[in-house]
């Protein structure tokens, strides 16, 4: 599990860019930073958790079969995290 969550935020990062997530409702820097924390470890944690990222047969996941598939799954574990994080009210900017 640690490792697909694991994968997941390094295809974040990725497909990240240069964006940052920004949220205008909290002012002080440090809280903002502690938010951001807390916020994108419980998104990545809820993102593994909603998706199936990774190919695994022995857990009775379903097991990629093509780029088609990782390409549609990646995408899926993506979508939910970004709902995820707006849910919270972080933006892209």
């Amino acid at each position: 599990m640690m490792k697909k969550i694991l994968i997941f935020a390094v295809l974040l990062t990725i497909l990240g860019g240069c964006t940052s997530w920004h949220n205008d409702n909290i002012k002080d820097p440090a809280l903002k930073k502690e938010s951001y924390k807390k916020d994108r470890e419980f998104c990545t944690k809820r993102t593994g958790q909603r998706t199936n990222v990774g190919p695994s047969s022995e857990n009775g996941q379903r097991r990629l079969t093509n780029n088609s598939d990782k390409f549609s799954d990646n995408r899926k574990a993506t979508s939910t995290y970004n709902d995820c994080m707006a849910s919270r009210g972080w933006v892209k900017k």
